[in-house]
């Protein structure tokens, strides 16, 4: 969590954040899962989450492509490297149906938060998408932690609510 925290603190002040930090918290995460899944689901979770990364990054590339009408490279000029290296760890701290809940719910919370700022004339345009997501991820944690019948590493609840 003290990673997170630096993560989200350089995110927002200097809309950029140390590789190092990301290079510190994937190796954790990945530990943290392991020892809590095995290695059988981490690597089914992993594999799974990333395919939908991949999949979603292809078809905005594609589309971005298309708008300006020459080969766009997404990263770096709409979404930062760091970010990309966060979506890895998320890869492997949600089961799949879990992770796409989080991952359009965050999108989405982002997105409207930062719309009717906007509109409040705050003047942020930039948006820290690794911090935002940070503080979003954090606060999974604590549900996690202070309610016993939620698992991010578990669909059944989710599937429940939703299908």
């Amino acid at each position: 969590m003290l990673l997170l925290a630096v993560l989200i603190y350089q995110d927002f002040t200097q809309r950029a954040v140390s590789r190092i930090w990301l290079f510190l918290l994937i190796p954790c995460q990945f530990g943290s899962t392991y020892l809590t899944l095995g290695t059988e689901e981490l690597l089914f979770n992993l594999g799974v989450n990333t395919m939908l990364l991949v999949f979603q990054f292809l078809l905005l590339t594609v589309y971005f492509s298309l708008r300006s009408r020459s080969l766009t490279n997404i990263v770096d000029k709409f979404i930062g490297i760091g970010d990309l290296f966060f979506f890895i760890f998320l890869s492997m701290s949600f089961s799949p149906f879990n992770f796409i809940l989080f991952f359009i719910f965050s999108l989405l919370l982002i997105l409207i938060v930062y719309a009717v700022a906007k509109k409040g004339k705050l003047g942020q345009y930039k948006i820290p998408l690794l911090g935002n997501m940070s503080i979003i991820y954090l606060v999974v944690l604590a549900i996690e932690y202070l309610n016993g019948s939620f698992d991010r590493f578990d669909d059944t609840l989710a599937v429940y609510l939703f299908l």
